[in-house]
This record gives structure tokens, sequence and C-alpha cells, in this order.
């Protein structure tokens, strides 16, 4: 999975893979102190989501109006699972090699 979402990261350009590798970077590191937060990777995904993955009506192939689009979005389990993946592995998914240790302060 990881190297699928490379491939497909990689497709972007490179200012939104930028801010979505800076973005998932910070969500990992709340996801990191959950145990004082309660804010686990899979409670960020949920929170998050409806935001970040833009949903289209099949049967129509049409964009669904925002509020529709964000509903569908936080009750797909496939959305929410990518997201959470992608805060999970932020590091394997967006750094390779010996990149991996970057620190938050330097990933943009």
């Amino acid at each position: 999975k990881i190297d699928k979402f490379k491939v497909i990261l990689a497709a972007l350009p490179e200012s939104n893979r930028k801010l979505l590798r800076f973005l998932m970077g910070f969500l990992n590191e709340v996801h990191r102190h959950s145990k004082e937060n309660k804010m686990e990777a899979k409670n960020l995904a949920t929170c998050w989501t409806p935001s970040l993955v833009y949903l289209t009506d099949n049967d129509k192939n049409d964009k669904l109006p925002l509020d529709i689009a964000a509903l569908k979005a936080t009750a797909s389990p496939d959305a929410r699972s990518c997201i959470e993946l992608l805060i999970t592995h932020q590091r394997e998914i967006f750094y390779s090699g010996s990149d991996t240790n970057k620190s938050l302060k330097g990933s943009c």
C-alpha cells in the first residue's frame, strides 16, 4: 500500500505534495501524543478526511456539493483509512532513504 501511495503522490504538483507532507507530519506529531490529547490517527483521519478528500457522484460524474461530499467522505471507511495510513506512515511515504529522520521543522 505504501508504494502505491508514493506513486499516486508523485503525480501531485510539487506544492500540493509539500503541503500534504507538512500536514501529515503535523498530524503524525499530534497522533504521537495521543495518550495526552486522545487524538489517535483514526480520530484525526475522521476529522480531516472531509477536508482532504473530495468525492464525486459516480452516477453523474459530477462534483457533489461540499456538504454532501464531506458527509460521504466522513462516512467512507476507505477514504478515512487512506488518510489514517498517510498519518501513521508519514515518514515512510513522504521521505526516502536518509530523509526519513527529518524533523517537522525542515519538512517543507
